[in-house]
């Protein structure tokens, strides 16, 4: 297995809390996703996510340098993955709790 040392800072990093969201967005499109669309929807994924990156401000180039950097360090990355499954846990219980 290769380990890999640090990666440099990109120049547009995209900030934490910033790429923490943009995570969570892509899970949720991931997670509607069936095969190269959206459940069944006849627009690609690949435009769901031109989407968001355009909803958010960043570029295809930035979030690919950004995951890189982010994964270069595995204890931040777990912290943001907690972040995201607490999010969507708590989005669950909400979802399913009762209505007034």
């Amino acid at each position: 297995m290769d380990v890999q040392g640090p990666v440099s800072t990109p120049q547009k990093l995209i900030q934490e809390k910033k790429f923490v969201n943009l995570l969570y967005e892509m899970q949720l499109l991931e997670g509607a996703r069936t095969g190269t669309t959206v459940l069944g929807d006849s627009i690609s994924l690949r435009n769901y996510y031109e989407h968001l990156y355009h909803k958010m401000g960043v570029t295809k180039e930035q979030v690919r340098n950004s995951f890189s950097y982010y994964h270069s360090n595995p204890e931040q990355m777990s912290q943001f993955y907690q972040w995201i499954i607490d999010s969507l846990r708590q989005d669950v219980y909400e979802l399913n709790g009762p209505r007034e």
